[in-house]
């Protein structure tokens, strides 16, 4: 087990690096390019949320190729450079996370897998893009990753 920590620490970091990115790419898209201001806790602003949504709210803009919807939202997506970015880590984690399926038992990593995942880019997300963190929201994620412990319990 020891000789796959260094391959499961590199899945984790890869795989809440990639979170952050596509998080960091879609807020661009959500508000226009300006982002939240750091430490402010606030997020895309009401408009650019408005503009994600209507894709996906019957009656609302949505279409493909209407320069609103689904569509949109996905070719201005795919334009982005943190989401190309979160994608190709996300590959990157998911290489590593092969080598660990091969190396480790899955009832033993991956409970330790999601439960660091989740509980890093709460984190990130906290210190690098001034999300707030809540209580409520730590309470959730410990109940969560308790959840996945006893359900992989041997």
């Amino acid at each position: 087990m020891t000789a796959v920590l260094p391959v499961l620490a590199a899945a984790i970091v890869l795989a809440a690096a990639s979170n952050v990115m596509l998080r960091v790419g879609m807020r661009r898209l959500g508000d226009g390019g300006s982002g939240s201001r750091r430490g402010s806790g606030s997020g895309p602003s009401p408009q650019g949320f408005g503009r994600i949504a209507r894709g996906f709210i019957p009656g609302h803009g949505a279409g493909i190729g209407r320069g609103s919807g689904i569509g949109s939202t996905l070719v201005h997506a795919l334009r982005s450079g943190p989401v190309w970015a979160g994608s190709l880590g996300y590959v990157a984690a998911m290489g590593c996370w092969l080598v660990v399926l091969g190396r480790a038992e899955i009832g033993l990593v991956y409970p330790v897998f999601t439960g660091s995942v989740t509980f890093v880019v709460m984190l990130a997300s906290t210190l690098l893009l001034g999300e707030r963190l809540e209580r409520r929201r730590v309470i959730g994620a410990v109940l969560m990753v308790a959840g996945i412990l006893v359900a992989s319990w041997e």
